[in-house]
């Protein structure tokens, strides 16, 4: 019998890998979310409905944009969070802004 055979074989062609996500982009996403605690309340993100008010998405939009500008420009850390004593990556902080949108299109029902 062949070394092959004897191995476990598991079939997730097409699954969800999300163990490939590296255990930083959790630390430093989260990063952002303690740094919202000091101004927010704890679920202060889930109150936005940028997919039905227009002001809203304009301004959520508007702040991602900026962090990622920043970061293409080669920004790695954002100043305004540096002068409260927090190092946030801009990188994460377009992905909390991701995850909002992502999130309010499930409570949408807009995602299958």
């Amino acid at each position: 019998m062949a070394e092959e055979d004897n191995k476990g074989k598991k079939n997730d062609t097409g699954k969800n890998m999300i163990a490939c996500i590296e255990p930083i982009f959790f630390k430093e996403l989260g990063k952002v979310y303690t740094h919202g605690l000091k101004k927010y309340d704890l679920d202060n993100w889930k109150k936005f409905d940028p997919l039905n008010n227009r002001e809203e998405d304009v301004r959520l939009k508007s702040a991602l944009l900026r962090h990622l500008m920043a970061a293409f420009e080669g920004e790695i850390y954002d100043p305004d969070a540096l002068k409260q004593g927090d190092k946030l990556i801009h990188w994460a902080q377009v992905a909390f802004y991701c995850h909002l949108y992502i999130s309010n299109l499930k409570e949408c029902g807009r995602l299958e």
